[in-house]
Parts: C-alpha cells; sequence; structure tokens
C-alpha cells in the first residue's frame, strides 16, 4: 500500500498546484526560469556553433530548421506505455519544446550540419559567404 506523507503537512495542496502547473508548462522553464532545453551559440569566422541539452529526446523527435537568420528547434516526444501493467508513479511524461534564435546574419541553410550525441543536439550553421567579414590589410604609407 502506497503512502501519501504530504497529506498531513498544511502545504500538501500547494504542492499538487505546483505539480500541476509543472504539468500544464510541460518543461517549456525549469525551476531556474531557464527556458528548455538550455543551449550554448557561438562562432568562429566561418560558422556559427549551437549546443541545446536535449535528454530523452530521439533523433526522429526533433525538428530543425532555418531560414535567413534565424534557427528554430522542435522537440516532441510521447509517454511510454505499458500493455497490461500497473502504473505505480508516472513522472516521466510526454515533452514537447520550440525555441526560436535570431543569429546577426544569414546562415546557408543548405549546408548545416545536425549531430545527436548522448542528449546534446549540436549545430554547424554555415555562415553565408557574401556576409562574412573581409579582413582588409592596412599598409604603411609608403613615404
Amino acid at each position: 500500500m502506497l503512502v501519501n506523507r504530504l497529506a498531513a503537512v498544511p502545504f500538501a495542496p500547494f504542492h499538487a498546484i505546483g505539480q500541476e502547473l509543472d504539468r500544464m508548462l510541460d518543461g517549456a522553464v525549469d525551476k531556474k526560469g531557464t527556458a528548455y532545453p538550455r543551449v550554448n551559440i557561438w562562432e568562429d569566422e566561418d560558422s556559427f556553433h549551437f549546443e541545446a541539452e536535449v535528454p530523452g529526446f530521439a533523433a526522429d523527435d526533433l525538428d530543425v530548421s532555418a531560414l535567413g537568420d534565424r534557427i528554430t528547434i522542435k522537440g516532441s516526444r510521447g509517454e511510454p506505455t505499458r500493455e497490461g501493467a500497473t502504473q505505480h508513479r508516472r513522472e516521466l511524461r510526454a515533452a514537447r519544446f520550440e525555441r526560436s534564435f535570431q543569429l546577426p546574419i544569414d546562415v546557408d541553410g543548405t549546408k548545416i550540419q545536425a549531430e545527436l550525441d548522448q542528449g546534446i543536439l549540436r549545430l554547424t550553421l554555415p555562415k553565408v559567404p557574401e556576409q562574412k567579414p573581409v579582413k582588409i590589410k592596412v599598409l604603411p604609407q609608403k613615404s
């Protein structure tokens, strides 16, 4: 027999409200107010690089799109089902997210590389060649 020890605590209803809010937000924002998934974005001379934490998502659960200077990542996974089983606790639930990011310049959407490794989505977003900064060598004045 499972016993709910929180029932005797006067704040138990607030715990239930918090759980319901978590369910409604579906993990879109974590306890620290950070949007999900957490990301790192940086650039080098030729590309932008992007990493996102997506634990529990398979490559088929993810959708990445690029249009100009905007990158969008979406993810969706269903709840595991167990036919003929009695569920005693369900903390792993379906999850869905969508985040968009605007970069300072356009990227070449036809050359984006995406890889999922151990719950980290890694993207390499090549810059459009015409928009890459051009280095101009300054020559000393001739006397």
